[in-house]
């Protein structure tokens, strides 16, 4: 299935400065590539955490495109908000 909407932001993670946060919003689910460093004694390594996001959290997501082509911008700053805001309050 196509994707509605792609999301890639260059991010830092530890020493890894060119990882991507990746967010891919489909019709009935969106998808998060997260990368993170996974500490074991006093060494870390890049690692990525895989998620599926449904129900009501997908459905801000999708608000988030509608908003976007009603503005008539791209999506992205939209989506990033909504991916912000959702991992703050521990919802994904």
């Amino acid at each position: 299935m196509k994707a509605l909407a792609n999301v890639s932001k260059s991010v830092s993670v530890g020493i890894w400065d060119s990882e991507s946060l990746d967010i891919r919003v489909h019709a009935d689910r969106t998808l998060i590539r997260e990368p993170f460093v996974n500490w074991v004694n006093n060494s870390g390594s890049l690692k990525y955490k895989n998620m599926r996001v449904t129900g009501w959290q997908h459905k801000k997501f999708l608000a988030a495109i509608a908003m976007a082509t009603e503005d008539d911008v791209s999506p992205d700053d939209y989506i990033m908000d909504v991916y912000h805001n959702l991992s703050e309050a521990c919802d994904i």
